[in-house]
């Protein structure tokens, strides 16, 4: 499988470090790539739109059923995920409870015509809200960000045209802190997402939950550092 994250920035070093740990030592067959987004221009109006080009790229790139995992760089694998391709699908989606219900810091595709065709109407639409500044406010408003909104209306559009797997988002994508507290050995990936990883990153815990802390913690080392002592 490759690994496919998404760095937003040169602050996002130590996050990286993690995330790569964590694959390094829990999926120790996979490829591990980091996609380094250029900076949004005047048009995209929106990081979110160079992080869906990145990956859209990386999709198109894919030789028939290769398999990938797209993952945002405030993520950690507690588990190796591989097993999700025993499924049928042409992207495998996490979702969570309530009405903002897609997460995109971790998708996973198989390389097929229809997932390009899928990523590339999903940069299209992330591209064309992000350049109206009422529509991203309505993004953010209602899903909580121009990609998760663009996902949505894809879904909507694609329904039939694309297979789809939906995983719950406590097992596949720990990305809330109602969700920290039941992190165990069936939580697959641990998403530290906006304030929860700049929580960490100063030593605190993400959305006060220790649990959640030191699964990150584990992974928060340079692997020459512990060689060294």
């Amino acid at each position: 499988m490759i690994v496919m994250a998404a760095r937003y920035s040169k602050q996002d070093s130590r996050l990286v470090r993690a995330l790569r740990n964590s694959v390094a030592a829990n999926m120790p067959a996979a490829l591990f790539r980091i996609s380094k987004p250029d900076p949004p221009d005047r048009k995209d109006q929106h990081r979110f739109v160079p992080k869906v080009r990145a990956w859209d790229a990386g999709v198109a790139a894919l030789a028939p059923g290769e398999e990938m995992m797209l993952i945002d760089a405030d993520c950690v694998v507690l588990q190796n995920p591989s097993a999700v391709f025993d499924r049928e699908f042409d992207i495998a989606i996490t979702v969570r409870p309530g009405p903002t219900c897609y997460n995109t810091g971790v998708m996973f595709i198989r390389g097929t015509e229809a997932a390009q065709r899928f990523m590339s109407r999903w940069l299209e639409s992330t591209a064309w809200i992000a350049r109206q500044a009422d529509r991203v406010d309505r993004a953010r408003a209602e899903w909580a960000g121009a990609d998760q909104a663009s996902l949505a209306e894809v879904l909507a559009d694609m329904r039939g045209k694309v297979r789809v797997e939906r995983l719950p988002c406590v097992r596949w994508n720990c990305c809330e802190p109602a969700m920290f507290d039941q992190i165990n050995e069936q939580t697959k990936i641990l998403h530290l997402k906006g304030k929860y990883h700049r929580d960490v990153l100063v030593g605190g815990e993400p959305g006060g939950c220790k649990v959640a802390g030191d699964a990150w913690r584990r992974f928060d080392s340079d692997p020459a550092e512990e060689g060294s002592t």
